[in-house]
């Protein structure tokens, strides 16, 4: 296998786990419900620290395995392709100004089986609810597609959908967010918006479609240019300018109402917390095309798979325009949900402190806290960046409010759909004529003291 065919499909990169990364892959075959079971195992493997690939071969009312914690690990998706993790986020960002056009062709695996109008069921997919809270089952691994009525691009986001009949979904689109400003502007105008949501994807994808940007930018070239590659396609069977990875395993087709509404919810979220019952536009499907034998990817809301997603996208993102904006920036880093860590460049004085935060507090939805940090701190060390905290910061003069922000949903702590979002400006950045000095060895120590061997001796090794 060549390391541009690992891009392939989501089959191909278990394949890949199979042959070379035993560990990371892990096939059950016990009969399991869909209903919480497959939610618990993965739930209590990741609190072993374990997270591999899971492949549910036997679950309850579906023909199809399902497939958990594809994207869960960075490390092992790197490695598929024969990268690091810094060399994987260094290419995703490289993906932005190296785009790739997908590659259209007239046929693919995705159309072997295909069922249309009255023949679409949605029971045959695996009916998965995640705790105890949700009252229907959801397809939580969907990217949906969707064309830019403006720029003319194609839009892949993620959404969950929460099945409600033979044949429609109810589509959860986050306020202000791409799938949600296309639905918007064609609703004003009295149309519905096509759309087709494809599940089963190799992580590339997925972590392609995740990136940041504006409407004008297309996921599918991105998907291209971190995959060396151009991605294969089919077009829609309903809009023939939707485009679908011919790889893919199932796919559904139709549109998004303009008009009629159905209550979505209890969800338990991304971020722990569950979200209530709201009216959302339903999405009749018109079409169900699936590969032959198709593996079911789904994601384990809260759990370590959904926070990779989505803070690798973002900081590679805030990455790339920060170091753009701001030369003092040395490094970005997320150390958990709706949280940013910058590191700073104090010699370097181009900007405030308070315009580098309210700049990424501004621009980043999903970002509602901001910290800056000396880059002598290590933004990925928790006791280093407590202590900086503690000891760089004056409430009255380095912390920076922003009242009366657009939220995203997901935080429960929400005010009609607003938050306050807020900075903390814990580097030394403007603070003082000189930098305070820190406590530390001299530098040349270890060219005349062998430590390790000190110690090892010490112990008896």
């Amino acid at each position: 296998m060549s390391k541009n065919d690992r891009c392939d499909d989501l089959r191909g990169f278990i394949a890949y786990l199979k042959e070379h990364s035993k560990r990371e892959y892990l096939k059950i075959g016990d009969p399991l419900k869909g209903d919480w079971q497959l939610a618990a195992i993965n739930q209590t493997l990741v609190s072993k620290m374990r997270m591999p690939v899971i492949e549910f071969t036997n679950v309850e009312n579906t023909n199809m395995p399902v497939v958990q914690n594809v994207c869960a690990s960075l490390s092992r998706i790197a490695k598929s392709k024969g990268w690091t993790v810094p060399e994987l986020e260094e290419r995703l960002a490289h993906a932005y100004d190296n785009l790739i056009k997908p590659e259209v062709n007239n046929d693919g695996p995705i159309r072997e089986n295909i069922s249309q109008g009255s023949e679409v069921d949605l029971s045959q997919l695996p009916a998965i609810r995640y705790t105890d809270t949700e009252t229907n089952s959801y397809l939580s691994a969907a990217h949906v597609v969707a064309k830019d009525p403006v720029s003319g691009s194609l839009n892949i986001s993620f959404h969950r959908l929460m099945v409600c009949g033979k044949n429609r979904l109810a589509l959860y689109a986050t306020p202000a967010g791409h799938l949600d400003r296309i639905h918007q502007h064609n609703t004003a105008n009295g149309v519905d918006t096509p759309i087709a949501a494809f599940i089963g994807a190799h992580p590339l994808w997925s972590l392609g479609a995740l990136a940041a940007g504006g409407l004008a930018l297309d996921e599918m070239e991105v998907i291209g240019g971190l995959c060396e590659s151009a991605l294969p396609v089919v077009k829609g069977l309903h809009d023939e300018q939707l485009l679908i990875p011919a790889n893919a395993e199932i796919v559904l087709e139709g549109n998004l109402s303009s008009e009629e509404l159905t209550p979505e919810g209890p969800y338990g979220e991304a971020f722990g917390y569950v979200s209530g019952v709201q009216d959302r536009p339903v999405f009749t499907v018109q079409s169900l095309s699936h590969r032959s034998d198709p593996l079911f990817q789904d994601i384990v809301p809260s759990q370590l798979e959904h926070l990779t997603m989505t803070g690798v996208a973002v900081q590679v993102y805030l990455q790339k325009s920060l170091l753009a904006q701001f030369n003092c920036v040395e490094k970005v880093f997320l150390p958990t949900a709706m949280t940013v860590y910058v590191a700073v460049n104090a010699g370097i004085r181009d900007a405030s402190a308070h315009d580098i935060m309210s700049s990424i507090l501004r621009e980043q939805r999903f970002v509602k806290s901001v910290v800056l940090f000396d880059d002598s701190v290590d933004i990925s060390n928790a006791k280093q960046t407590q202590n900086a905290i503690s000891m760089q910061v004056q409430a009255h003069r380095d912390i920076l409010t922003m009242p009366d922000q657009i939220g995203n949903e997901l935080d429960p702590s929400e005010i009609d759909g607003k938050t306050t979002k807020w900075g903390v400006d814990a580097s030394s950045y403007g603070k003082y004529p000189t930098a305070p000095v820190k406590n530390q060895l001299p530098r040349d120590l270890e060219d005349t003291l062998d430590i390790n061997a000190i110690i090892n001796r010490a112990l008896g090794q």
